[in-house]
């Protein structure tokens, strides 16, 4: 081996090893001694990559291509720095550059196919793509960007298909163990799911990535300390991690303590005051305490999620009646299918007997819907077994401040995996369908937008004991709401004892009427009750030593929740 390749291979082997500084410094000397060596030029470039000089980096490999224009290596590199600078045109220009000189060139290929979802050219993306698996059909980058490619599309069984092919290229890839635990988390699969996380864990334990994933895992599945615990373990390997101390904070208070989710949301605040999800959950806690002219100052600097929504509440309460005027004309045109400004609207046109412009549901009562489920009247196995199974199931409780003299569980208990659970969750469906058939003629919006593909985003039991009862509160996630009823008091000393009571009235909107409209609704063990989300609703209270049980539950767009 001649003098200058023992020189560069010098040079590469201290890249290699990670001694980037040496690397630089040796490798500039050997460019002066050979300027027109244009693999030094490309290993200087990947030097600069890797110590986040991506302007120099650009440089070296422009350099190295001015000196030989066929240098293919260099073309690839350059396109995955222009990809970094989210340059996606003249990254895609050079790895089809690189594909022309080299045909089988499969991570070129594969770039490209990437590039090309980035630019939205998802079709030509999965054509490139395949390319690079004709050339090797092991190739696991390409098996892992396809199964993304399917994960995004909501193909989810097609996309466990790529990302299992692409463990069997390679058991220990990491991004590819995430993203089948989150997929099949996505299929109600939750042991499986953990399962490869703690692989992901066992491969890499200094990676927060697995700890949060099982972390939110565990929260999905209502195990809300074990969640706290594998958050805690994912913040110490990424202080920084905004969204881990959102989480945190989220868990502290649905257990009731108020000043630790503040200052978790405050840590992750100051880390960047223009965080959305450390300013809405802020305001929130401000919103929720009816300190309103501090929540608006939070939602103001968040345009996600429902927060100038809720910012319209804390107007109202703050009787900003110009402000909640100009908000419902203007979003009758641009958002008509908001929740929480129907609920608005509604209460806002009786309080000061004005036509309601906002016409997403301006009649909430007349959707009210209540029917026996057959399956679980008296006597009835199912019945029996969902309580048996509520009084052991493995999830912890919330304290949401709306349920007084009871408690409430955390998780999606309608996506669990114990059979009685499935089997009211499609008892509930068959119902909303039954809903939707009986309004076939309504031509309010509320029938007319209602999700295609409806699903049960939210779903959680409630107890009661003696003299418990919910506050008035509406469900702003959902588009509608409902509950099972499975346990009624029977020995009632008035009438309406635990009977659920809808109307436009709560969360303390101002009031300048004595009544307002509201329904009450005596419900039986076996009824279901469904009503639009925008309905305040409460319970009235019961005197009985008996115990009510129901399962209440959200209907709405798949994924479109707030964590």
């Amino acid at each position: 081996m001649d003098e200058r390749k023992i020189k560069y291979q010098n040079i590469f082997n201290l890249y290699r090893t990670n001694d980037l500084e040496s690397a630089k410094e040796k490798g500039l000397v050997f460019l002066k001694e050979y300027p027109q060596d244009f693999q030094i030029l490309n290993l200087l470039g990947a030097i600069s990559v890797r110590t986040e000089n991506l302007d120099d980096a650009v440089n070296f490999f422009k350099k190295a291509l001015e000196i030989d224009n066929t240098y293919t290596k260099a073309y690839n590199n350059l396109g995955l720095v222009y990809r970094s600078l989210n340059n996606f045109k003249d990254a895609q220009i050079c790895f089809e550059k690189c594909i022309f000189l080299k045909k089988d060139y499969k991570e070129a290929y594969n770039n490209l196919g990437i590039t090309q979802k980035d630019l939205g050219l998802q079709k030509d993306a999965m054509v490139s793509l395949n390319k690079s698996l004709e050339i090797d059909n092991t190739y696991d980058q390409a098996l892992y960007n396809i199964g993304n490619i399917y994960s995004e599309e909501e193909n989810l069984k097609e996309a466990l298909v790529y990302y299992k092919r692409c463990l069997d290229s390679n058991p220990n890839h990491y991004d590819c163990l995430i993203n089948i635990a989150n997929t099949l988390t996505k299929l109600n699969k939750i042991d499986e799911s953990i399962q490869y996380l703690e692989k992901a864990i066992s491969i890499n334990p200094s990676n927060y990535a697995a700890f949060f994933n099982i972390a939110n895992t565990y929260y999905s599945r209502g195990n809300l300390k074990i969640a706290s615990s594998k958050y805690e373990e994912a913040l110490k390997r990424n202080p920084n991690h905004q969204e881990t101390y959102i989480r945190l904070g989220i868990i502290e208070k649905e257990f009731g303590n108020r000043k630790k989710a503040k200052d978790y949301f405050k840590q992750s605040y100051l880390i960047n005051d223009n965080h959305p999800q450390s300013n809405y959950q802020l305001g929130m806690l401000y919103h929720e305490d009816q300190i309103d002219s501090e929540a608006v100052k939070y939602f103001d600097k968040c345009t996600e999620y429902d927060a100038q929504e809720r910012a319209l509440v804390s107007h109202y309460r703050l009787q900003n009646y110009d402000i909640i005027k100009n908000a419902i004309s203007n979003s009758s045109n641009i958002k008509r299918d908001s929740r929480i400004i129907a609920s608005v609207a509604n209460h806002f046109s009786y309080n000061f007997d004005q036509v309601n412009e906002y016409t997403f549901c301006p009649d909430p009562l007349k959707f009210i819907y209540q029917k026996k489920i057959s399956e679980l009247i008296d006597g009835s196995k199912l019945k029996n077994n969902l309580i048996s199974l509520i009084n052991k199931v493995d999830v912890d409780n919330r304290l949401s401040g709306v349920v007084k003299g009871g408690v409430q569980s955390t998780g999606n208990l309608l996506r669990r995996k114990e059979n009685e659970f499935i089997a009211l969750a499609d008892l509930v469906q068959n119902e909303i369908k039954k809903f939707l058939k009986s309004f076939t003629n309504c031509n309010d919006l509320f029938i007319q937008n209602f999700p295609k593909d409806p699903v049960i985003q939210n779903s959680w039991f409630i107890k009661l004991q003696k003299g418990g009862h919910l506050t008035p509160h509406i469900h702003h996630l959902g588009w509608m709401s409902g509950a099972v009823y499975l346990k009624i008091p029977k020995q009632i000393n008035n009438p309406h004892e635990g009977s659920f009571i809808a109307g436009i009235n709560g969360d303390n909107y101002p009031k300048n009427k004595d009544k307002y409209p509201e329904k009450i609704i005596d419900v039986e063990e076996g009824d279901i009750v469904l009503f639009p989300s925008c309905l305040f609703h409460r319970t009235v209270p019961f005197n009985s030593e008996e115990e009510r049980i129901c399962i209440a539950f959200d209907v709405g767009i798949k994924d479109k929740i707030f964590f």
